[in-house]
């Protein structure tokens, strides 16, 4: 998958009501960062008429703080989960102690 596709499927889920998951390739994402244990899931939720990336608790299908260290898991693990259980996709928590920057 191309940087762009990945991009399109985050413009597409803000656009349209049907998308279940973007597409995550291990591949797009450099090893380094996938070393880091600060990984989430999330899934895509519609909250009046607008879609939103909602971040999940580690050990449950429910809303959970990012925040919270506790959610934070491997890249594997996070990215098994979204696989098996169908989430919408998986996120890395930035630290400021990292210097990494994210856009969205």
């Amino acid at each position: 998958m191309r940087l762009s596709d990945e991009v399109n499927c985050h413009r597409t889920m803000y656009n349209v009501s049907s998308l279940d998951q973007c597409p995550v390739s291990k591949k797009n994402i450099p090893s380094e960062l996938r070393e880091i244990p600060r990984w989430v899931n999330w899934q895509r939720k519609m909250k009046e008429e607008t879609a939103t990336k909602v971040p999940l608790a580690a050990e449950f299908d429910q809303a959970g703080n990012i925040m919270d260290p506790s959610n934070h898991r491997s890249f594997e693990e996070a990215f098994h989960r979204y696989k098996d259980k169908n989430l919408s996709g998986v996120g890395f928590v930035l630290d400021e102690s990292d210097n990494i920057v994210g856009l969205d």
